[in-house]
């Protein structure tokens, strides 16, 4: 090219100036660089409009460890120029192969598989084998340098820095793997992995989640065991066992709030709709569920046990949680029932409410010889209904008897077979409020007992005949040792005879656990008549006992177990006794004998039956000696059998009786 010229370095451009002038220059300087910044050639004076050239030796670059490279042209492409222009040179690249060579040492072992040293591109596990074996010994993976590479299943522990030749060193060891493997993953946890020594018991153990239950522990398909905690004998070989689950089902259920309003199903494509479905699910599946209107009353939404709105839809679905689920379908309109507990209630008082009825005040109900003391709902007094509640509410009445008559005269039913007279602790307090009210009371009244509300409470430390299971009616478990809250209520009597005014009447439960005696069969001088004319008839009827008759009681042989008892005691005169067992065995049947304890008797000590047919009953005295020995007394058993019982006993419970006249 005319007026070319080359420089190798450091070359400077001129400008020519022209005094009293510029002009517009025509020629062009383009240099040549290698991808490094080196230049490589540079061409001057190059004519607007020339495409230039390149006129040294083809661009090199040298290869490096990984890749090779082959000059590719120029960054940008060449065209023709129209102002100064640098050109790099580019280069495309191959990567070179290496060739690393893997060899084995089977440390005194052998491998079908091995076949000499192994050349190789990459490092893999696919060039590695695990089938080694040695005498006595576990084969346990792959070590380089002191370093374990792979364990015996092929699960790679860590990676060596590549070298051209590399030896990996078989592992092995004189003790057996124990691995615990489980067919739903997270299931539960497990522990007892490991590795140990032939023969050795290895304890294992499972712990399942929530939501998931252990079946058993498997090996190969077949059942061990099914005990979650499990002594395994080891093999001389590795062992995989299985711990087997399986999802937990919980029941669900659904139900209206209101069947005249909406009903619902366990499918929105199920159109058997209900006012209430219930059905086991496993645990994680899906549920779906639909609420259906039968009016244009408003669907609130589901709503679960806590009474929180779950979803608005009608149609939902969600995930079975692990435990058992309601939701209630709820439309606008609450149903109000009311317990009145014999009394009469106010016409004002509302039969439903609604979420936009506002806070409705209650009027106060009426009952004979009774105060109102107020509305309870959910075991809380209330005086208005709360639209919040959202739910169908029963409102219980609770009343307390004037003063002039509580405990104080005898109040008969209306079929004049039953009575209350007096007043006895019977009913454990489980209101957590009114026990603590009662814990801060420290005046004990005249009668032992402490006074709240206009009501009177007693307090015992407990001292059941059977920890373990013994219960109050509300399922509480009694504990010994424990100090609890009794509420002294009227004591109820049936009326076994009556004629001019005057009843022989028998307590309806068992009262209270008392022994006989700590020796004797005489009931004269015995520990129990001494109790029930003193401790039970002073506070029993501390309130009031003019009604009460003093009685000439019958204790002759003929009134015993047998007409020639010898053990019989002159007759006594009482305010209360013990019916004789001439007395009961003049009952119907057994069924009619059967009593039952009070939550206080039991506390005390009575000993009662829990099976379904016979629940809370226990056994109770009479005042007859048996016959044939000097320390035993006729009962009745829980089942309402006459039967004898040593006089010692302190788990026999008490049934009073006594005379009273209302003439």
């Amino acid at each position: 090219m005319e007026f070319k010229k080359k420089f190798l370095l450091g070359l400077t451009l001129f400008t020519f100036l022209l005094t009293g002038c510029q002009f517009e220059s025509d020629s062009f300087t383009i240099i040549w660089k290698n991808y490094d910044g080196t230049i490589l050639e540079v061409d001057e004076n190059v004519q607007k409009g020339e495409t230039p050239s390149y006129d040294g030796k083809t661009p090199t670059r040298a290869n490096d460890e990984t890749y090779s490279y082959t000059w590719s042209g120029w960054d940008p492409r060449v065209k023709p120029v129209n102002s100064n222009q640098t050109y790099t040179a580019t280069y495309s690249y191959e990567k070179i192969k290496s060739e690393y060579v893997i060899d084995f040492d089977l440390n005194g072992g052998s491998s079908p598989s091995y076949k000499g040293p192994v050349a190789c591109e990459t490092f893999s596990k696919d060039v590695f084998f695990f089938d080694c074996v040695k005498e006595g010994l576990n084969f346990r993976g792959w070590s380089y340098k002191g370093t374990k590479i792979f364990d015996e299943k092929g699960i790679q522990l860590a990676n060596p820095a590549l070298a051209k030749n590399m030896t990996f060193t078989a592992l092995y060891s004189r003790t057996a793997k124990m691995t615990i493997t489980s067919n739903i993953n997270g299931a539960g946890e497990f522990t007892g992995e490991g590795e140990y020594p032939y023969n050795a018991y290895v304890d294992i153990s499972v712990k399942a989640r929530e939501g998931y239950e252990f079946v058993g522990w498997y090996y190969k398909g077949t059942l061990l065991s099914r005990t979650s905690n499990y002594k395994y004998r080891m093999w001389s070989e590795d062992v995989i066992l299985e711990a087997r689950f399986r999802l937990k089902s919980y029941l669900m259920k659904i139900y209206s709030n209101n069947d005249e309003y909406g009903l619902v199903s366990f499918n929105s494509l199920n159109y058997d709709y209900r006012s209430e479905y219930q059905e086991y699910r496993d645990y994680t599946t899906n549920v779906s569920i639909a609420a259906f209107s039968k009016t244009d009353v408003r669907f609130l939404g589901w709503y679960n046990s806590e009474n929180k709105l779950v979803a608005t839809e009608g149609v939902y679905s969600f995930v079975m949680p692990n435990y058992d689920y309601t939701l209630e379908a709820k439309w606008n309109y609450f149903k109000v029932s009311y317990n009145l507990n014999g009394g009469i209630n106010s016409s004002f008082n509302p039969d439903h409410y609604t979420i936009e009825s506002g806070k409705i005040k209650l009027n106060n109900p009426t009952k004979d010889g009774y105060e109102f003391v107020g509305w309870k709902y959910n075991d809380k007094y209330v005086s208005e209904i709360d639209p919040t509640w959202m739910d169908d509410i029963e409102l219980n009445a609770i009343f307390t008897k004037n003063t002039s008559s509580y405990g104080v005269i005898p109040i008969f039913s209306e079929d004049k077979k039953t009575l209350t007279y007096g007043l006895y602790p019977q009913t454990n307090v489980d209101d957590a409020t009114t026990i603590a009210e009662l814990n801060k009371l420290t005046k004990v009244e005249f009668n032992g007992w402490y006074l709240y509300n206009r009501e009177y409470y007693a307090k015992l430390v407990a001292n059941p005949c059977y920890e373990s299971y013994y219960e109050f009616n509300n399922g509480t478990t009694i504990r010994k040792g424990e100090t609890y809250w009794f509420k002294c209520e009227p004591i109820s009597w049936n009326v076994l005879s009556s004629g001019g005014g005057k009843y022989f009447i028998l307590s309806s439960y068992l009262l209270d656990a008392q022994r006989y005696d700590d020796s004797s069969n005489n009931y004269k001088d015995s520990e129990i008549r001494s109790w029930l004319n003193k401790d039970f008839y002073k506070t029993a009827f501390s309130l009031g006992n003019q009604y009460i008759q003093t009685t000439i009681v019958d204790n002759s042989a003929p009134t015993t177990n047998s007409q020639s008892n010898r053990y019989v005691c002159e007759n006594t005169v009482d305010k209360v006794f013990l019916p004789s067992y001439k007395d009961y065995e003049g009952f119907t049947s057994n069924e009619s004998r059967e009593c039952k304890t009070t939550d206080y008797a039991r506390a005390n000590g009575a000993r009662y039956e829990d099976s379904r047919s016979y629940l809370y009953n226990g056994n109770y005295w009479t005042r007859s000696p048996i016959y044939d020995y000097s320390t035993g007394a006729s009962i009745v058993s829980y089942i309402g059998s006459l039967f004898s019982n040593h006089v010692n006993s302190s788990n026999v419970g008490v049934r009073p009786s006594l005379y009273i006249d209302i003439v």
